[in-house]
């Protein structure tokens, strides 16, 4: 099944189709595997995200803010290192959700997670059978993808350009896109790319949605959070608003979702 995942994946350099055993393209661009997850970034992209990715894993580093035992994470996003924190007990509520809503489709389904994260919610889904794709910015092996080897399940997982799934097919049954919607460019265009990942009659989750009233509010925090970080030194690679507002909730709203 990962085997079938991973057919018609395309280079991001040149959009030729990848050999999945060697993750090469017949014009000779190579990407590289660790702990099972696969970077598949374009020369332009990693070039804008790279500096990125090792500015905001040191700050994560040194605030202590990832989970270091390797025994924790199966029961994610349960057990003892949750206990008294709110932004777990939103994904408990949220893999209860998908779960449900995954139980009235039958049998097993193809499902592309986007904003995969450390695989607290990926692991639960291929332990219910599902096929699984997830992807994210971030492959760090607590932090983020590569985590995967702390669970005794196993998913296709790429470390990739979250604004251009383009290069991936679009044959599966379901994307969820895990509470990531607000750091996109662009939500609209976002949910739009998601969508044409689908088969037909496929279906679209978004977690972890919250519309802000009060745009200003909402601003002045983004704002302050991204100095606060470029003070730390994280310099964001690319731009957005980082919450949804209910401009973005009507927008949502009148393209179908």
């Amino acid at each position: 099944m990962m085997g079938e995942l991973a057919s018609g994946i395309c280079c991001p350099e040149c959009r030729q189709r990848l050999d999945l055993q060697t993750w090469t393209c017949t014009r000779g661009h190579a990407f590289a595997v660790a702990d099972g997850v696969v970077t598949l970034f374009s020369t332009p992209f990693a070039a804008r995200y790279l500096p990125f990715q090792r500015q905001f894993s040191q700050y994560r580093a040194t605030r202590d803010h990832s989970i270091r035992q390797p025994a924790a994470y199966p029961p994610l996003p349960y057990g003892p290192a949750t206990q008294g924190a709110f932004e777990w007990r939103l994904r408990q509520y949220d893999l209860a959700l998908v779960r449900r809503l995954l139980s009235r489709r039958s049998g097993p389904r193809r499902i592309l997670e986007i904003g995969a994260w450390n695989g607290w919610l990926t692991h639960w889904l291929a332990a219910d059978g599902h096929a699984v794709a997830a992807v994210d910015y971030f492959a760090d092996e607590w932090d983020g993808l590569r985590a995967m080897k702390h669970y005794n399940q196993s998913w296709l997982a790429m470390q990739m350009d979250l604004e251009d799934l383009s290069i991936l097919p679009a044959d599966y049954d379901v994307v969820i896109v895990n509470r990531c919607l607000q750091f996109y460019v662009d939500p609209l265009h976002a949910v739009a790319q998601a969508r044409a990942r689908l088969v037909p009659g496929g279906l679209l989750l978004l977690t972890g949605l919250a519309f802000m009233r009060d745009t200003a509010a909402a601003a002045e925090r983004a704002a302050a959070f991204r100095a606060y970080l470029q003070a730390e030194g994280v310099q964001y690679f690319k731009t957005f608003k980082g919450y949804l507002d209910f401009a973005d909730h009507a927008a949502l709203r009148a393209a179908g979702v």
